[in-house]
């Protein structure tokens, strides 16, 4: 009976925490040329095949694109490396205050539904005269 407010709020907080508080941002500049000049910390790459890859320190040498898969790899030593050629566009991560304010808000409402749940849920309890 009580399953339904719950599993609304709990369907909420997952896209809460799929939207997050960031977003990608395509950038206007030739790849080699974007990321020895900005150096970001991380790129989504659009691939001439059609995927797309996100790669965490990304950094160019010669016509290659070298990064990590992962954002704990090892600093020292790349586990990938993209032909600039293959790369036909770049995007990067950036703050969004429109999303971390419908985070803001859509944690509230699941917090009122789970206190009106909770209300509902436990019944009053009556006293006396004393």
């Amino acid at each position: 009976m009580y399953a339904r407010p719950l599993r609304q709020g709990a369907v909420l907080l997952l896209v809460g925490q799929l939207i997050s508080c960031t977003s990608w941002h395509a950038e206007n500049l030739a790849p080699a040329p974007f990321i020895t000049n900005h150096r970001p910390d991380k790129v989504r790459l659009q691939l001439s095949n059609g995927h797309q890859e996100v790669l965490y320190e990304p950094d160019i040498l010669g016509d290659t694109l070298f990064g990590h898969r992962h954002q704990d790899w090892n600093p020292t030593r790349p586990d990938r490396a993209i032909p600039v050629a293959n790369v036909t566009g770049v995007a990067t991560s950036h703050f969004s205050a429109a999303r971390t304010i419908t985070l803001g808000v859509s944690l509230a409402v699941l917090a009122g539904l789970v206190v009106s749940a909770a209300e509902h849920a436990i019944p009053s309890i009556t006293l006396g005269p004393l």
